[in-house]
């Protein structure tokens, strides 16, 4: 959710596992279509600025004004991040394609970059079938439990696993819990994001340790499967866990339930899966953003150490201050009683503001430059979103029959000072995707979801993907651990939703 700028060279030093796979556009004659992207001028440049300076939410630790909360569980905002980091990478990471800040942070001499440059040139980092590549990596070198471990071959992931009894590595020893680090504190993981905030590194534990409880019983009930089968077994098990929770249970807290529902019955309508499967930009570098406007100012973390902010929980700031001697203070671990169920903190609001400390990511990174766009997470977004030429919010709206929203709509709240610049730049009828699709949600439906273009992209996107993967569970109907009601993870214990996943690691009662 958080991509620094210096965060492409930090992911090979500490040996992620990347992939090479598609980016392309749900809407490629709109893209191609100069009439339907953002001016291509300077002044364009100058109103995306105001407008990221207009998003700061006055949210303040311990003082939620009225109306600051919605009904989501906060749990939601990085599950949504797992998924983003599961399904897409190097969208904010700065390549020739995607770099839009110079040595100074700010913008540098920017144009629109012709859609099929972008296509052409721009890779995605992660496979976006959601199949938990960004946990299992490119699995294991396997070998028999007969054979003094000698391996015939290696793979870039054999770091991550117990060789004996490819367990995924996790540091539990003496009331820790936390992911497998080198000796300098770096996390042996997939995708180094999932350690760039508190929340997100504890929710990739939590998969690890649900994945070796699997495991655990499959080596407790023999069936007389070789370990390789059980690694696969196993790896498959929590991979349609995860699918399932990500549709019936992610996509229903965050998206219009109708459309949903829709698209589950009747298929993607406009991402056509039936063609070259690719992640689309309109979703990773646009939609699936929302979750940027979900994250809290604070959070209570357990009742141990109480609210932080959301700045001491990212980056360098949580590297520093959470660890002892490299590794995560027992005294940190996240109770999830305090983002999921009954006494969950809820998830802001989906809508156009975001927590004010996210402007000024310097604090986090000493990388980024202070007081720069690179530090401003909304006008980076804005920015990025330009130069990849998306369609603008009123273009794909006209495209999926919906009425845009006006022009009165999308400036409402907004200060004079920044309406005017916005205005006399024509970003108030040619709308960025990303702030349209959050301006959308506070409209139709009051933060509390997605409105319409918003959950169809997401909605559509998701499930598609699975749809398209034929080792998927909606693929897999007929296996005898997908129920009508979740996946049946091991005999008696079935997942539904997030709750149930993080119950079966050992993370909540």
């Amino acid at each position: 959710m958080l991509n620094h700028s210096n965060h492409f060279q930090g992911v090979l030093q500490s040996g992620e596992i990347l992939f090479e796979t598609d980016f392309g556009y749900i809407f490629n004659y709109l893209s191609c279509h100069k009439s339907h992207r953002l001016p291509a001028q300077n002044s364009t440049i100058r109103g995306l600025m105001a407008l990221g300076e207009a998003m700061a939410d006055p949210g303040e630790l311990n003082n939620e004004q009225p109306g600051f909360n919605s009904q989501i569980p906060a749990i939601y905002t990085y599950l949504g991040q797992f998924i983003d980091h599961d399904i897409t990478a190097r969208t904010d990471r700065e390549t020739s394609i995607s770099e839009i800040g110079g040595y100074d942070g700010n913008p540098c001499s920017l144009s629109p970059l012709n859609p099929n440059e972008v296509i052409e040139g721009l890779t995605n980092g992660r496979r976006p079938q959601l199949d938990l590549d960004s946990v299992f990596g490119d699995g294991p070198a396997f070998a028999s439990e007969f054979d003094n471990e000698h391996y015939n071959y290696e793979t870039k992931a054999d770091a991550l696993y117990n060789k004996v009894s490819l367990d995924l590595k996790l540091n539990t020893a003496a009331n820790h819990f936390d992911l497998n680090r080198t000796a300098d504190g770096r996390a042996l993981i997939a995708d180094a994001r999932n350690d760039e905030n508190l929340m997100i590194s504890q929710l990739h534990a939590s998969f690890i340790a649900a994945y070796n409880k699997i495991m655990h019983y499959l080596r407790q009930h023999p069936d007389g499967s070789e370990r390789e089968a059980r690694y696969s077994k196993a790896r498959r098990l929590l991979r349609w866990s995860y699918q399932y929770v990500v549709i019936h249970d992610y996509l229903n807290h965050v998206c219009d339930p109708a459309i949903v529902y829709d698209t589950m019955e009747n298929g993607p309508f406009y991402f056509l899966t039936d063609k070259k499967i690719f992640m689309p930009l309109e979703f990773s570098v646009a939609a699936f953003r929302f979750g940027h406007s979900m994250i809290r100012p604070f959070y209570l973390i357990n009742q141990t150490i109480g609210n932080k902010k959301i700045m001491d929980l990212l980056g360098e700031t949580f590297h520093n201050n959470f660890f002892t001697n490299q590794m995560l203070d027992p005294a940190n671990i996240i109770d999830w009683n305090n983002f999921v169920g009954a006494t969950a903190q809820h998830a802001r609001k989906i809508d156009w503001r975001l927590a004010k400390g996210l402007f000024d990511l310097s604090a986090i990174d000493s990388a980024i430059p202070a007081k720069t766009m690179l530090a401003h997470l909304a006008q980076r977004n804005l920015i990025r979103g330009y130069k990849l030429s998306l369609p603008t919010g009123q273009a794909v709206a006209q495209a999926m029959g919906i009425n845009p929203l006006t022009e009165e709509q999308l400036l409402d709240g907004i200060s004079q000072p920044h309406k005017n610049i916005i205005k006399s730049t024509g970003l108030g009828c040619t709308s960025p995707l990303w702030f349209y699709v959050l301006k959308e949600a506070s409209i139709h439906n009051l933060g509390e979801r997605l409105g319409a273009v918003g959950s169809r992209l997401v909605a559509e996107t998701l499930i598609g993907l699975i749809k398209t993967d034929k080792n998927s569970f909606l693929n897999n109907q007929h296996a005898p651990e997908v129920k009508n009601n979740g996946i049946e993870i091991v005999p008696g214990t079935l997942i539904s939703n997030i709750q149930d996943l993080l119950k079966f690691a050992g993370r909540i009662n």
